[in-house]
């Protein structure tokens, strides 16, 4: 190897390696202050609230395997009613994947994100189903990945009917 393209590949991987190390996993969170988010439920005059659930996620949680039962928190309606959008907050410096199934009239679908920043503040999941083909009957919400411990709340926002 050449001296000049020798130097080149060895500035090259200095400054890979300088990189790196600016991109650190944030500090785990309080435990206690964890605790007290995931338990002090936010007053809410939102007309379009109709249910919502939360739960604590970690570094070892994971997407259930396909074919096994799902994890996270399933929220089934009596009647049927019309889903607008989930909206997913979580604790802290975190980042998280998130994933809901929403059961139809004759389908469930799944959307998601992976990458969720929760100091971003409101991350906003729309409904697959649109129109008539609104209406559901359950709603599954899971969070998995969280870089550091977390908490997270999700809404379920539309209308009864």
């Amino acid at each position: 190897m050449k001296p000049r393209l020798r130097m080149a590949a060895l500035a090259l991987v200095v400054a890979s390696l300088a990189l790196a190390g600016c991109v650190a996993t944030p500090a785990a969170p309080d435990p206690d202050a964890l605790q007290a988010w995931l338990v002090d439920e936010p007053e809410t005059d939102a007309p379009d609230l109709l249910a919502s659930a939360a739960a604590g996620a970690g570094p070892g949680d994971a997407v259930a395997a396909e074919g096994d039962e799902p994890f996270g928190t399933t929220m089934e309606f009596d009647a049927p009613v019309r889903l607008d959008r989930i909206e997913v907050t979580c604790f802290g410096e975190a980042t998280i994947s998130v994933e809901a199934d929403i059961t139809g009239r004759a389908t469930t679908q799944g959307v998601g994100a992976e990458g969720v920043r929760c100091a971003e503040g409101v991350f906003v999941l729309e409904s697959p189903f649109q129109g008539d083909a609104a209406t559901v009957s359950k709603v599954r919400v899971d969070v998995y990945g969280a870089d550091i411990p977390t908490a997270w709340r999700a809404t379920i926002h539309g209308s009864e009917g």
